[in-house]
């Protein structure tokens, strides 16, 4: 329980969250759907675009935003990489989220139900970065849901005439003309916890703290942000947190930037709509059933383009467990690297697994 109420104050006294980016500017990219989709992207010397570089789209994971690669991004712009980062609609806070344009923002609006990440955010963001980089391939790198998110694009998940969930194979590998590789970080194998022993806890350590529907940036609770290096030692010692946070590789500072600036509301819509996928078994109308199309579920093998893979999982990770993604792997036939002593989170929010991702990302490129 002290984890709980540590969590619930940390997450509902953040203001909107800052950037954690110097010499960037920000696009606002719109949708099939009209919805502005905010893309940041970091600039080379004298502020300027870095046209004839190959680029990187960065995606982050469920509840967070574009901060969550403020320790990774700026590497791969030293490194030469002209590099974008979006956030998925409707994640950030203040400047950051994506809105639906020209209308106020609602957080019960059906444009931000979760299939619309896959079928329409992947495609606008590879597209906008494909064109402002003069036709050159994308590299998509991912985190969490982000993964999941592309592995239902390549897969070929889009709507019918009648608005239902379908996949086409044809559509899946059309992304071959504009991704140069696809790089995973712990990209989950199922959102359904009570398949596990102990992650109920986490479904309901996430409702207490308000990531099952929208949260107000206005809510003013009597903690400071002080508290969090208390509260550090507090988590560090919870069994609970392992494999989320690995805090013994994770420093006191990190951990307060992690809570301090990667904490983002989510819509309603999109809440409601994983719950009732949840509840369904994921399936669409039409049969579709995201989780076997993502994943391990079937022995169908959708996943048919030839776009390079990398995937690159935690050693501890409870969201993205390892007796999952080491036969994803083999059976899709790629490289897939494992991180020592690093949870779901740590693995790009720590300066350790940051350090690997890139390290290990960048060889693969090369």
């Amino acid at each position: 329980m002290p984890i709980f109420i540590f969590m619930l104050a940390s997450a509902l006294s953040f203001a909107a969250p800052q950037i954690l980016f110097k010499n960037h500017r920000i696009h606002t990219v719109k949708t099939s759907d009209n919805v502005g989709l905010k893309v940041l992207e970091l600039l080379g010397p004298g502020a300027r675009a870095m046209k004839s570089a190959r680029p990187i789209v960065l995606m982050h994971g469920y509840t967070n935003n574009w901060n969550g690669w403020h320790l990774i991004a700026d590497q791969y712009r030293q490194a030469g990489l002209r590099v974008f980062i979006a956030n998925w609609r409707g994640h950030g806070q203040g400047e950051h989220r994506s809105v639906v344009l020209n209308e106020s923002f609602d957080t019960h609006d059906a444009r931000y139900s979760f299939h619309n990440l896959a079928t329409i955010d992947v495609p606008t963001v590879i597209d906008f970065a494909f064109e402002l980089s003069g036709k050159q391939k994308v590299i998509y790198q991912s985190h969490s849901m982000g993964g999941m998110m592309a592995n239902l694009a390549f897969a070929g998940v889009s709507y019918n005439e009648e608005q239902d969930v379908v996949v086409s194979t044809a559509l899946g590998k059309s992304y071959e003309r504009k991704v140069a590789a696809y790089i995973p970080i712990s990209a989950p194998n199922s959102l359904d916890f009570k398949e596990y022993p102990g992650l109920d806890y986490f479904e309901y350590w996430l409702n207490l703290i308000g990531i099952h529907g929208d949260r107000s940036d206005n809510i003013d609770l009597p903690f400071d942000r002080l508290r969090h290096r208390t509260g550090y030692w507090v988590v560090r010692a919870n069994p609970l947190v392992q494999g989320l946070v690995n805090l013994q590789n994770m420093s006191v500072d990190e951990y307060v930037a992690m809570l301090e600036y990667s904490v983002s509301d989510v819509p309603r819509a999109m809440s409601d709509s994983i719950a009732q996928m949840r509840k369904g078994g994921y399936k669409s109308e039409s049969g579709v059933n995201y989780e076997t199309i993502s994943q391990l579920r079937s022995r169908t093998s959708f996943h048919k383009t030839k776009i390079p893979t990398f995937m690159i999982s935690a050693d501890e990770d409870v969201l993205a467990l390892l007796d999952q993604q080491i036969p994803l792997a083999r059976r899709r036939g790629v490289e897939h690297v494992i991180l020592p002593d690093t949870g779901h989170m740590d693995v790009i929010l720590g300066s350790a697994g940051a350090k690997a991702v890139v390290r290990a990302t960048l060889e693969f490129l090369r």
